[in-house]
């Protein structure tokens, strides 16, 4: 026997040569056939209980319990068990019981009774007991080999080779599939001069006809009995893949590999896959002299022929193992595993422990945005401050949480999704599909097993340390942005201006705090304050806070503070981290992500991938929403019913729905009003002796768009100036009687159409 090693890899190959035959090559007496009457078969089935249906010619026979076949022939293993040993009982086609003996094997014959001979304690245990696979002899008889194909890969010396064959002849080879008949007397040039990759414990010129047979039919050309035929046993051992005695056998493997290695690396060594050839009573192509019961067959130019100084002649004392009859081999000298190997690993890994979480979230998180613009806009996805020379990421605000446990520990964390984009100034901005650089899903460990690489690390080893990206890519799959849904941004601004979710422009100038969105029934609410305009005028009003809350989140509350810019609490605590924000959003707690994509302004982020930005311009604040697909057909408020359906937009709290073409006036007292808050609604945050009702002015009368007045005339030609035919830059420069007002809401609105453009 010998045992080959694999130690960068952990494979390991285990060859039985088993050279004697059993018994001498015999002619088989052919059997005569003598016909048994029909009615003579079917009267012994009855006379054994069975219950027979004769036909024209032929019959069957349903038995019972303790006969079997198509006679009710006794069942010998019925009621009894004629195995020892803990042997299994089972019935062949003659009707007799075999015995299969438990593995590991310590006994055989018939009935498991004798005692394995310590020669055979030494062998892996093989054949059908053992389910091994048959070399096929149409294979054998044509010379060619069985191919056993490795994804890990084998290292034969300096080289990987992932698939072998198994030659009848007593070879394996890594290069092709054929036997080489002759074996090779010595290895210099002349006589042996290409480097081919191989083993052969047993490499003679054997017999390939007659010897091996598929069936007792078969045999009978040659003279062989078929139970005493030639024969090739393999089987492939892994790990978790249900395979009969695989735990025995990678034990028994790890063990013979620590046991028969002078090197400290291998005191761990655990085989993870094992490959056990058996070739069973070979014969010589010509007979030899002597007793064939007796004698070897394998003849001494077999052994001249090896390559390895160590082997000279047969015999069953010790050899190079510490076992008789052992020997022992590494066939490489490699140290740790190879990248190819580490990619296979956690490959394997990933198939087996998140895989259907992996195909959950790929169809759960939305798909890339196409565009680096898209990105940018999007409330799905955030910045990251993950840097490559030629490409910019974002990460989906939504992730997707597991928690496995795998061989006693736990693995848990979180997928997302990473999207990323071309810096090449040709590129304009694209998403990144076929590259390294591209994105795909990822996964963010919280706790992982010690062997397990990262995401980061898995990649390296895939796609920039071997060739075997498409593992990882598999795994990891890159988005086309072909299922990029645009959600609605949509704002509003100025002397109260709003664009509806499904794009219609109106005004409303209320003073108080207002339902802006409330997204099915409260999991998504946004919240704004109006107080009146600065100046001298009482005819106007701007934004002056908002506070949003998502379920499950914590509230956020926006306000203008004394002296310019903006200013956020948190469930009512003041956050101290608001200067030190940047464009790469950050996670503040609570479900909440909050970033600054523009001066003077704050983005907060929810898991449903909703989001505002809220900023401050000239003492007034202005909102952008992002709302997330799950609330179309789902949201009432001054932002009206998201439906796409613009005609519905002024719907009131009870239901009822305005005239979508009710002037300014209409939409203030029958609409706009109504959404105004309770203090049980409320998100906002209140000082000593402030309530909803601090803030709330039902009596104020503002000025209607049908209705602009002038303060002067030197005032209405400056804005006519400036603003051109802008309706909302001329209303808000009359109302608050300052030009400067109504210019930054005609810029605020043309940036955000813009932008919106890129969408």
């Amino acid at each position: 026997m010998s045992v080959v090693t694999n130690g960068a890899v952990n494979n390991v190959i285990v060859i039985l040569t088993l050279a004697r035959t059993a018994e001498p090559v015999h002619w088989k007496e052919t059997p005569i056939a003598v016909a048994v009457p029909l009615a003579t078969m079917v009267e012994t089935a009855r006379q054994n209980g069975g219950t027979c249906s004769l036909h024209y010619d032929t019959y069957s026979c349903a038995c019972p319990a303790g006969f079997n076949g198509t006679n009710c022939t006794i069942d010998p293993c019925y009621n009894t068990n004629p195995c020892e040993n803990d042997g299994q009982c089972f019935v062949d086609d003659n009707h007799q019981f075999f015995c299969v003996c438990p593995i590991p094997k310590a006994y055989e014959g018939r009935n498991c009774s004798k005692p394995v001979d310590c020669f055979w304690n030494k062998m892996y245990p093989f054949g059908k007991e053992q389910n091994d696979t048959e070399m096929d002899v149409r294979l054998i008889r044509d010379e060619l080999c069985t191919e056993i194909v490795y994804d890990y890969g084998i290292w034969f010396f300096d080289d990987k080779h992932y698939v072998l064959y198994i030659c009848a002849n007593g070879m394996i080879r890594f290069d092709v599939g054929y036997a080489r008949h002759f074996p090779v007397p010595t290895f210099d040039t002349e006589e042996f001069p290409f480097r081919v990759p191989m083993l052969f414990p047993f490499w003679s010129k054997i017999d390939l006809f007659d010897s091996f047979c598929s069936s007792e039919q078969d045999c009978l050309s040659g003279n062989i009995d078929y139970e005493n035929r030639s024969a090739v046993f393999y089987k492939v051992y892994m790990e978790d893949k249900g395979v009969m005695n695989a735990s025995h056998i990678l034990y028994k493997a790890s063990k013979d590999v620590r046991e028969n290695s002078d090197d400290p690396k291998f005191d761990s060594f655990t085989a993870s896959w094992v490959l056990v050839v058996t070739w069973l009573r070979l014969r010589p192509e010509e007979e030899l002299e002597g007793d064939a019961e007796e004698g070897v067959v394998v003849n001494a130019n077999a052994f001249r022929s090896s390559a390895s100084p160590g082997i000279t002649s047969l015999t069953l004392g010790k050899e190079n193992a510490d076992k008789d009859g052992e020997y022992f081999f590494r066939l490489e000298r490699r140290t740790g595993e190879d990248p190819e190997t580490k990619c296979r690993k956690w490959s394997d890994w990933q198939e087996t422990n998140l895989k259907p979480e992996i195909s959950i979230v790929d169809n759960f998180i939305p798909g890339c945005p196409c565009t680096f613009d898209q990105a940018l806009l999007t409330t799905s996805y955030f910045l990251t401050n993950f840097t490559a020379p030629f490409s910019t990421c974002f990460k989906s605000i939504s992730d997707l949480p597991f928690n496995k446990v795998v061989d006693s520990s736990s693995a848990n964390g979180f997928i997302f999704r990473k999207c990323c984009y071309s810096t090449f100034l040709e590129d304009s901005g694209a998403l990144l599909t076929d590259s390294n650089d591209a994105g795909g899903l990822e996964v963010l460990y919280r706790n992982k097993p010690e062997d397990l690489m990262d995401d980061a690390e898995a990649k390296q080893a895939c796609c920039v340390d071997s060739f075997s990206c498409q593992l990882y890519d598999d795994l990891r799959p890159t988005d086309n942005c072909g299922g990029f849904f645009i959600l609605p941004r949509r704002w509003f601004w100025g002397d109260p201006h709003f664009k509806t979710l499904d794009d219609k422009n109106y005004t409303f100038n209320g003073v108080g705090e207002y339902t802006m969105v409330d997204g099915k029934d409260g999991k998504f609410k946004l919240q704004a304050r109006t107080v009146l305009a600065p100046g001298n005028l009482s005819i106007a009003t701007v934004f002056s806070a908002g506070a949003a809350q998502e379920t499950g989140s914590s509230k956020v509350e926006v306000r203008i503070k004394s002296g310019g810019g903006v200013q956020m609490y948190i469930n009512g605590a003041l956050y101290s981290g608001l200067d030190s924000l940047t464009s790469v959003s950050k996670d503040i707690g609570g479900n909440l992500r909050a970033a600054k994509k523009n001066p003077g302004c704050v983005e907060v982020t929810f898991k449903s991938g909703s989001g505002v930005e809220f900023c401050e311009a000239k003492g007034m604040m202005s909102f952008v929403v992002t709302l997330g697909n799950e609330f179309l057909n789902n949201t009432k408020g001054l932002l009206g019913t998201y439906n796409n359906n613009p005609d519905d937009d002024f719907t009131l709290p009870n239901g009822n729905v305005l005239d979508p073409n009710s002037n300014s006036s209409t939409i203030h007292y029958d609409f706009g009003l109504n959404w105004q808050i309770t203090a049980n609604e409320s998100l906002f945050t209140y000082g000593p002796n402030e309530s909803v009702h601090t803030f709330a002015n039902a009596n104020f009368k503002p000025m209607f768009v049908e209705e602009i007045k002038w303060a002067d005339n030197a005032t209405e030609q400056a804005a006519k100036k400036a603003c051109g035919d802008d309706a909302v830059c001329l209303f808000d420069a009359a109302s608050t009687n300052d030009v400067s007002i109504g210019t930054n809401s005609k810029d605020v609105n043309v940036k955000l159409v813009k932008e919106n453009e890129k969408l």
